[in-house]
């Protein structure tokens, strides 16, 4: 469409009002900051030229764009933090698996003896006290 209307019979002044106020806020600072002041205070060629360089230096940035450089220590020693977290974590939760075995082991211990008989006592009139049968 935009072939068979070539810009649309806007003139250049008019298509930096659009594409300025389909900006968002942020990018019109950027351009009113290259301008070196309101960049519709500009002559229509010279804020092309201003839309262009900038198109171009952005355009050219993305290519230099690597995976960014970690700065040493950083990120190993969160890594370091996090496995000490987990063992620690780790350890905790097996000393509480141990507890919890023990504890079971005496129920099952406890269970297999059975049930324990009363002792049979007698009453001691001499004493007052209980003695064994």
């Amino acid at each position: 469409m935009l072939r068979r209307c070539h810009n649309h019979d806007f003139d250049d002044l008019t298509q930096i009002h659009i594409f300025r106020n389909g900006l968002q806020h942020q990018p019109k600072l950027f351009l009113d900051v290259a301008a070196g002041g309101s960049l519709m205070s500009k002559s229509a060629e010279d804020a092309i030229a201003i839309i262009e360089k900038m198109a171009l230096s952005d355009h050219q940035g993305q290519y230099n764009r690597g995976s960014s450089q970690r700065k040493a220590g950083i990120m190993e020693l969160g890594t370091i933090y996090a496995m000490l977290a987990q063992n620690t974590f780790f350890t905790q939760t097996v000393e509480e698996f141990t507890q919890q075995l023990s504890k079971l082991s005496h129920q099952i211990k406890e269970m297999q003896e059975g049930p324990r008989k009363p002792k049979q006592v007698a009453y001691c009139e001499l004493c007052t006290g209980n003695h064994p049968i």
